[in-house]
């Protein structure tokens, strides 16, 4: 969308995309539609729409602002706006009788044990929600991500799927205890097959030989992916324009250097190069 049609949009709307477009009309005007009869077009989405009502939406929610505040705010927004997208596509293929249905559940731990790379604002927004549980549990999550950060510490993406190290913030009963706060990476991690994924956790070994054959089932939901990764670069764009500085990090490193120093996210407001440790190569 370029800067007039936005302005067309906004006339339209009589205010900003955020308080008047909702995700079943983003996902319609991603995925198109033939004239008058409202049927979705067999063409794949074209890219872009998300990261631009997302990028609206993060920057609503800033309105100028270099707080903390204004962080949460302005990722809550943005998780928000993805997640409604993304609903409203899983309900649509639900109603088609030909389409992958997404298979996650509640306590449904499979993928909860690999590498996962996040922004530096949403390994800052992990570690304030962290601030917000009770003191009992957050130091117990600490622990664990020591112990995992420590487990984790020169092993290879797979080399943590082969000895399947679980997530820090897994819980035993198979919940993600930041599920609020989880990064894009995770909510774009939609199976539609719980089966292999449960195939993909018992043997690793050949599912890794597998994927490096590019002969592994291709089980894991592309409009997730699209959505979520439109949405963290609408997001990233906005808060790098706020001022906030970006980092792609390493989740386990970055929070392992979060709870080491109980200030690390007002250093890191305050631009010091706290995270740099934990820096990943940009893919």
């Amino acid at each position: 969308m370029n800067r007039r049609e936005r302005r067309k949009l906004e006339a339209r709307q009589g205010a900003s995309p955020r308080e008047n477009f909702t995700a079943d009309d983003a996902l319609g005007s991603m995925l198109g539609r033939l004239g008058g009869r409202g049927k979705v077009k067999a063409a794949p989405p074209s890219r872009g729409f998300v990261f631009d009502m997302t990028l609206a939406a993060t920057s609503d929610a800033l309105r100028g602002r270099r707080d903390f505040a204004a962080l949460r705010e302005s990722l809550a927004a943005a998780f928000a706006f993805a997640d409604q997208t993304y609903a409203a596509a899983a309900e649509r293929r639900r109603l088609d009788p030909q389409g992958n249905k997404p298979a996650c559940a509640p306590g449904c731990r499979y993928c909860c044990h690999q590498s996962v790379s996040v922004s530096s604002y949403e390994a800052v927004n992990i570690l304030l929600h962290l601030r917000d549980i009770p003191a009992t549990r957050r130091e117990e999550m600490a622990r664990r991500v020591q112990a995992t950060a420590e487990a984790t510490r020169g092993a290879s993406d797979d080399d943590i799927r082969l000895r399947r190290i679980a997530c820090p913030f897994l819980d035993p009963d198979g919940r993600c205890a930041v599920y609020v706060a989880r990064p894009f990476p995770c909510r774009a991690y939609v199976s539609t097959d719980l089966g292999v994924c449960r195939s993909m956790y018992d043997e690793p070994a050949p599912a890794n030989a597998q994927r490096r054959e590019g002969t592994l089932p291709r089980v894991f939901d592309v409009d997730a992916r699209q959505i979520f990764d439109d949405a963290l670069q609408g997001a990233a764009n906005a808060l790098h324009r706020g001022g906030y500085a970006y980092r792609h990090l390493d989740l386990v490193a970055a929070m392992a250097i979060g709870i080491a120093s109980a200030d690390t996210p007002e250093r890191w407001l305050a631009g010091e190069p706290v995270f740099d440790a934990a820096r990943k190569a940009t893919p």
